[in-house]
């Protein structure tokens, strides 16, 4: 049989069983009695009678109960079908189960210790692919990833750089890696006279664009412009600035592909400083995961597998 083939046979299958007819005979079946039966369903005996008479007509077998005393008994046909039966209704039932489980647990906040900047640079596109899945989930982020708000359950995951929490009650995953560069427009170099092979000395002699926190392995005092940026994406907000020509950014080299086709914006060879490499790492605490933080998990950990660390 082909799957087109079965298929085309659904309707006629689902046309073919009366799923009605099986409550009567289960509760028949458990009971051993007509008028307990009918008691527990809230029909009457002659009801239970006649749907019986229906499942036996359905199924083609003779007899599935024999009057025993003040009672009956299953047949033998009644003994090989009743396990199959309740096999198929607790099928039905885990699956009620788990939309009643998802919808309730659906309406619950998801946490993350995350900042904007990466927010933006890599987990936006995720993060709307995974809210068209599960429209009802809400996201929190907190410009913050102490590991203690993880702790303490104020936070379902956080990301660090280069760490992860010790202890079995916490879990991680590499997130993202990359490696930094330096970017300049032409004309801000030709105006500092540099040219593109700058030394890290040239870099204390200009502005420098980027993301604060990412300037603490330099310890220069160069004048840098702080962005948070909430609304445009750390990319665009220091190639913008770069562009202009008001200094010199720091920048992402797997989002280089933005710059690729102009040439007013040249990478700069800085000895020692365009192949800092930043790895961040995912955290949480396994023991306070809601469901849909940990679907959640599983959704980012494939995603980071097959597109971010490919």
């Amino acid at each position: 049989m082909t799957i087109h083939e079965f298929y085309a046979m659904i309707p006629q299958m689902i046309k073919d069983v009366n799923v009605n007819l099986y409550k009567p005979f289960i509760a028949t079946y458990t009971s051993g009695s007509i008028s307990i039966a009918a008691r527990t369903i809230g029909a009457t005996p002659s009801a239970i009678c006649r749907s019986i008479r229906e499942l036996e007509n359905q199924l083609g077998c003779q007899r599935l109960f024999e009057r025993q005393g003040r009672g009956v008994v299953p047949s033998t046909e009644a003994s090989v079908i009743y396990p199959k039966i309740m096999t198929a209704f607790n099928l039905i039932s885990e699956a009620g189960h788990s939309i009643k489980e998802f919808n309730k647990d659906s309406e619950v906040v998801i946490r993350m210790g995350v900042s904007p900047a990466l927010v933006n640079i890599i987990l936006k596109d995720f993060l709307r692919d995974f809210l068209k899945k599960y429209p009802k989930v809400r996201f929190e982020f907190l410009d913050h990833n102490n590991p203690n708000l993880l702790k303490d359950g104020k936070l379902d995951l956080i990301v660090n750089v280069d760490s992860k929490l010790s202890g079995n009650d916490f879990g991680g995953f590499k997130l993202y890696e990359d490696e930094s560069v330096f970017i300049s427009s032409m004309q801000y170099l030709q105006s500092r006279g540099l040219s593109k092979s700058i030394t890290k000395e040239d870099l204390s002699k200009v502005s420098i664009i980027g993301v604060s926190y990412l300037f603490e392995k330099f310890k220069t005092e160069n004048e840098l412009v702080s962005l948070n940026p909430i609304q445009n994406s750390p990319s665009e907000s220091v190639y913008a600035l770069v562009k202009s020509g008001l200094g010199v950014g720091f920048f992402y080299k797997k989002l280089l592909s933005l710059i690729d086709n102009d040439h007013d914006v040249v990478k700069l060879d800085v000895a020692g400083c365009n192949t800092t490499r930043y790895r961040y790492v995912c955290c949480y605490n396994k023991s306070n995961l809601s469901n849909p933080a940990r679907k959640f998990i599983e959704m980012l950990k494939e995603f980071c597998n097959k597109y971010l660390n490919a």
